[in-house]
């Protein structure tokens, strides 16, 4: 068993003392010839002596030292020391400070620790008032929903029978899919910032709350959980719904009334030789629906002031989100279904959670029903609505066979497609697609994407005119005869340092989106930022946002480049204002040793084609004449996807021209080119 220092200390000293004692009384009795007996027993005298003397004078006080030394290490440091004794005094005034000092650290430490104390209680007593003066519930939970706060609205919204509780699940209590939903929205798109608002219903369906879900964070900002706040939003939701369906089915009657009443007017103009009593009744046809018609106006317009402007919770949702969401479900559906997301990303304003039930709820019956397993989930602008379309290969749906899906129960809540689409004031319908093709279409009200702002307009890049572009020699006489929707597309733009490529200039990055078959994959993009080996001048930090920071630790156009060539393989490239593009790529291909030898069109020189009044083919310009929103900060990818929907919109309008094949717009292309270099040159 270990021993404790100052007993092997104290043990070394009963020893090592007595020893020396008897060396020396032996040493001295010796020296005077004295017997070996007195020797030794003058020698046994001394050490007894000294024994007593040191025990007495050093040992016993450095022992209570010792022992008070421990008392105030493990129990009280203001314990007061003992003497050490007349052999001890500087040891013991040395332990005495070390003691005070060590006295007045806990005191200091007790004292920190109770005004700590004592600020968190106050803390928690405003928060108390907070949450207990707040009409909202507030739930705050781990990512495991765990509940580690709740105040007591919350507790009365989601019922006190119910099982909130602290350290308990939330979903015991709520309906753990849309939790599940839009806390996966929140975690892929942290850098937004947002909240996220939906409804969400209580177990069982008892009642349906209005909740609003932010992120909570650590000190490195990784999610930790997060924060709900609940209303109680459901009767002000079952009283818009019993509202809208009134106006519907007000509406159809007058619909009804106004057909009659339609029908009793053409008679009587048109048969002016009608007998009294046919015209009495046609009379009286007009007059009775013309009373009923002016009830059901006003009763359509106490069902509008009654609603009051209420609505069911919408939220901003990007289709590009929704689209990627509902491909994973029916990858793990059964039967599963293939569904890739194309077109332009977009925003709309939808109960997102909703939504993508309707989406899943559609695709499974095409897949169940009409056996398709192929899927593209494309956006569409119509008469300023977002119109979200599922596309597959075959007939559309018949009519009547939609409406009877429109009424089958789906989803945790049992609700209907038709119940969903009436929440989003809109219809759905299948129509042919293409050829070959038919889609459903669902529209829905545009949401510009949150938090961003138009961009500013760039400075106009300088034309270049490269007449083999569309003569380069991967262009085959095979691919001149080869349809434009048929052949596949690498839309891409760069970003540099400047517009002087000639004198030094170089890229600061690139991106790219795939065209395939006449859509725009946006999930099918490529986005590279390139070290220059230069400074940035700010005037081109202020039109990309790429600066010195920014790529102080990316690679160089050497390393980027290489993988650009494989992203677009044997596609056709497309650029905007293609040439200028073409040569910030090709003098680092020259560099790398490789060759983009793809075929290459350019939308600046196409819209010159079909534009040839316009001044300004700018992509700002474009768009502004196809009804295009162009969003957000310039980059290389943002202008890529643009670029790719105005390009599929080119084609719709070269089509309509006669232009259909890649020959004939590569003449069109080198025709544009050589007319607009010569109206510049005057």
């Amino acid at each position: 068993m270990a021993r404790h220092p100052a007993g092997v200390a104290a043990s070394l000293r009963r020893v090592l003392i007595p020893l020396a004692c008897c060396a020396g009384a032996a040493g001295f009795a010796g020296r005077w010839g004295a017997p070996p007996e007195a020797v030794a027993a003058a020698a046994a005298g001394c050490v007894l002596l000294a024994w007593l003397a040191l025990e007495l004078w050093l040992g016993r006080p450095l022992d209570r030292l010792a022992r008070a030394l421990l008392v105030a290490a493990r129990d009280d440091p203001r314990h007061a020391p003992p003497s050490a004794g007349r052999l001890a005094a500087r040891l013991g005034e040395a332990t005495a400070a070390l003691q005070a000092r060590l006295a007045a650290a806990e005191a200091a430490r007790e004292a920190a620790l109770a005004a700590a104390t004592a600020r968190v209680e106050e803390q928690k007593r405003r928060l108390e008032a907070i949450l207990l003066d707040l009409s909202e519930g507030v739930v705050v939970c781990a990512r495991d929903h765990q509940v580690l706060l709740y105040n007591q609205v919350a507790a009365e919204l989601v019922d006190a029978s119910q099982s909130l509780g602290l350290g308990r699940p939330v979903t015991e209590v709520l309906s753990r899919a849309p939790l599940d939903h839009h806390l996966e929205r929140l975690e892929r798109r942290p850098e937004a910032g947002r909240a996220e608002r939906f409804v969400c219903a209580t177990q069982g369906a008892a009642r349906l709350l209005q909740a609003r879900m932010a992120l909570t964070t650590d000190a490195a900002g990784a999610p930790t959980g997060y924060v709900l706040t609940l209303s109680d939003t459901g009767a002000e939701i079952d009283r818009a719904a019993r509202l809208e369906r009134t106006l519907r089915a007000g509406l159809e009657r007058q619909n009804g009334l106004l057909a009659s009443l339609r029908a009793a007017v053409e008679t009587l103009a048109e048969v002016p030789e009608l007998e009294a009593g046919q015209r009495h009744a046609f009379e009286r046809v007009l007059l009775e629906d013309s009373l009923q018609l002016s009830e059901q106006n006003a009763a359509l317009a106490t069902a509008l002031e009654e609603l009051g402007g209420r609505s069911w919770p919408m939220a901003e949702i990007g289709t590009a989100d929704l689209f990627a969401l509902l491909a994973r479900r029916m990858a793990q559906a059964a039967p599963p279904v293939r569904v890739v997301p194309a077109g332009l990303p977009d925003w709309v304003l939808a109960d997102s959670l909703a939504l993508a039930d309707l989406l899943e709820h559609l695709a499974a019956l095409l897949a169940r029903e009409c056996g398709v397993d192929y899927l593209t989930a494309a956006v569409a602008r119509e008469h300023g609505r977002v119109c979200l379309d599922l596309v597959w290969s075959g007939a559309p749906v018949p009519a009547g066979l939609l409406e009877a899906w429109l009424d089958i129960p789906f989803g945790d809540a049992a609700t209907t497609a038709r119940a969903v689409l009436e929440r989003h004031a809109t219809d759905c319908w299948s129509q042919p697609a293409g050829p070959g093709e038919a889609l459903i279409r669902i529209p829905l009200p545009s949401a510009a994407e949150p938090g961003l702002v138009p961009r500013r307009p760039r400075a106009m890049r300088p034309e270049f005119y490269d007449f083999d572009l569309a003569g380069r020699p991967a262009v085959t006489d095979a691919l001149r005869e080869r349809r434009l929707r048929e052949l596949s597309y690498v839309v891409f733009d760069v970003e540099t340092t400047g517009l002087a490529l000639s004198k030094g200039d170089e890229v600061v990055s690139i991106g790219a989106v795939r065209v395939v078959n006449g859509r725009v994959l946006p999930l099918e993009t490529f986005e590279r930022i390139v070290n220059p080996g230069r400074p940035i001048p700010p005037d081109s930090v202020r039109f990309h946002g790429v600066t010195d920071a920014d790529v102080a630790d990316k690679p160089p156009l050497a390393v980027v480049l290489p993988q650009f060539r494989r992203f677009a393989g044997d596609a056709v490239l497309v650029a905007h204002n293609a040439a200028f593009d073409m040569m910030a790529i090709g003098r680092g291909a020259d560099a790398c040793g490789l060759r983009f030898d793809n075929p290459v069109l350019d939308t600046l020189l196409i819209s010159a084609w079909l534009d040839p009044e316009e001044d300004d083919h700018s992509l700002d310009g474009i768009c502004a004449r196809m009804g295009f929103e162009v969003i957000g900060r310039h980059t290389a990818l943002a202008d890529s996807l643009t670029a790719a929907a105005i390009l599929v919109r080119q084609f719709e309008r070269l089509e309509a021209r006669g232009i259909d094949r890649f020959g004939k717009l590569a003449v069109a292309i080198d025709l544009s080119a050589r007319l607009r270099q010569n109206r510049m040159a005057f």
